[in-house]
């Protein structure tokens, strides 16, 4: 499934499950959300898995979580995003 396709990780706390994007509209990144966001992408973490070495899918997987956690990520310009990156 391309990841423009692909539904938004949810994060659950309080009250019930909202989409990522929803928690960071201030621009703080919450640790457990990008934990999760992570766990949540084997090809990031697992060195046994054969795409772990596949450079674009370990990009795809990056720029996913990128734009669950900041609304318009696609938008910005390169330098912006390498510096949300960081």
């Amino acid at each position: 499934m391309p990841a423009s396709s692909r539904p938004l990780p949810l994060y659950t706390a309080g009250a019930g499950a909202v989409p990522a994007t929803q928690v960071f509209e201030t621009g703080d990144v919450d640790n457990d959300i990008l934990i999760s966001l992570v766990e949540a992408r084997p090809v990031l973490w697992d060195k046994f898995l054969e795409t772990f070495k596949d450079r674009n899918l370990t990009r795809d997987a990056r720029r996913e979580i990128c734009c669950a956690l900041k609304n318009g990520f696609d938008d910005l310009e390169n330098n912006e995003k390498n510096a949300f990156g960081k």
